[in-house]
């Protein structure tokens, strides 16, 4: 399921929860792997510029926040 964090007409971030399936050899383990997308719009298509991604909880929130950073960047490169 795709979200969207912050975005206007032309850039935007969003984060999606991909199911990653490990095989060690003796079972599956699967884990939650959260990706935030910093993106562009290009005719009708949104074009990803940079993805930040982890799988530990503590740096969710570090990759959310580099996220917005690099999209305020975008936006306003002067301020």
């Amino acid at each position: 399921i795709m979200k969207k964090i912050i975005g206007n007409k032309k850039y935007r971030v969003i984060s999606t929860d991909i199911l990653v399936r490990l095989d060690y050899g003796y079972g599956d383990f699967g884990m939650i792997k959260t990706v935030f997308k910093v993106q562009v719009k290009k005719s009708f298509l949104w074009i990803t510029i940079k993805e930040f991604e982890e799988t530990d909880e503590d740096d969710v929130e570090f990759c959310k926040r580099e996220a917005v950073e690099l999209y305020n960047k975008i936006v306003n490169p002067y301020g």
